[in-house]
C-alpha cells in the first residue's frame, strides 16, 4: 500500500514537472510569434522600398505616350510627321488639316484611322488616338483646323496643361524644328520624352 506521504510527494513532483514544461514552452511560442512578425515586417518594408513612387499625372501621361510611340508598327511609322497635328492628303496630294477634309471632318481620331492611306500625325496627333489619354479628356477639337483640346484649353495650351509642361518643354518635346531633320521620327520623340520623364522624376 502507498502511504499518504508518498502519494502527496508524487503529486507535488508531477505538478512541478508540468509547471516547468509550460514555462519552457512559453518563450518558444513568444519567440516564434516575434519571428513571424519580424519576417512580415521585413517583407513589407522590402516591398515599400522596391515599389516605384507614383508619377505625377503629367509624367504618367507622357510615359503612356512614349510607350505607345515605341509600339507603332512599321506601317504606322510611315504616318508619323511632326509638321501637322493631323492631316490628310487631298486628291492633288497636298496635306490638308484633318478638319479641312470633308471626308474626315467631325470623325473621332483613332489609331486605325491615322494609319489610313494619306493620313499623317505628329506625336500629339497620335496621343489623341490613345484610349487611356482620351479617357482623361485629351482629344481633338471639331473646328475647321483640328487641334488638341483639354478642358477649356486648345492647341499648345492643351498640350501644356495636360502634360504639365512649360512652353519651352512642350516645344522641345513636340515641335519638329527642335529635332535634327534626320531624327524627326517616332523613336526620337519617344526617346526625348523618356529622357525628360527620367530627369523630372529625379527632381
Amino acid at each position: 500500500m502507498i502511504s499518504s506521504r508518498s502519494l502527496a510527494s508524487g503529486l507535488a513532483a508531477r505538478s512541478m514537472s508540468i509547471s516547468q514544461s509550460r514555462t519552457n514552452q512559453a518563450p518558444s511560442g513568444a519567440f516564434g510569434a516575434a519571428s513571424i512578425s519580424l519576417a512580415t515586417l521585413t517583407e513589407t518594408d522590402m516591398e515599400q522600398r522596391t515599389r516605384k513612387p507614383k508619377l505625377p499625372d503629367g509624367l504618367r501621361r507622357l510615359t503612356i505616350l512614349s510607350r505607345f510611340l515605341r509600339k507603332l508598327s512599321d506601317e504606322e511609322k510611315k504616318h508619323f510627321d511632326l509638321e501637322y497635328w493631323v492631316a490628310h492628303s487631298d486628291e492633288r496630294g497636298f496635306s490638308v488639316e484633318w478638319g479641312g477634309n470633308p471626308h474626315l471632318k467631325g470623325r473621332k481620331i483613332t489609331r486605325k484611322r491615322l494609319a489610313t492611306c494619306g493620313t499623317i500625325a505628329c506625336a500629339v496627333g497620335w496621343a489623341m488616338a490613345i484610349p487611356a489619354l482620351r479617357k482623361e479628356g485629351f482629344r481633338e477639337s471639331q473646328d475647321d483646323a483640328i487641334c488638341p483640346v483639354f478642358e477649356d484649353a486648345k492647341s499648345f495650351g492643351a498640350v501644356r496643361r495636360f502634360f504639365d509642361l512649360t512652353s519651352d518643354e512642350a516645344e522641345r518635346l513636340f515641335v519638329g524644328a527642335s529635332y535634327p531633320v534626320e531624327e524627326r521620327d517616332s523613336a526620337a520623340v519617344a526617346a526625348r520624352i523618356e529622357e525628360f520623364v527620367a530627369r523630372r522624376s529625379r527632381g
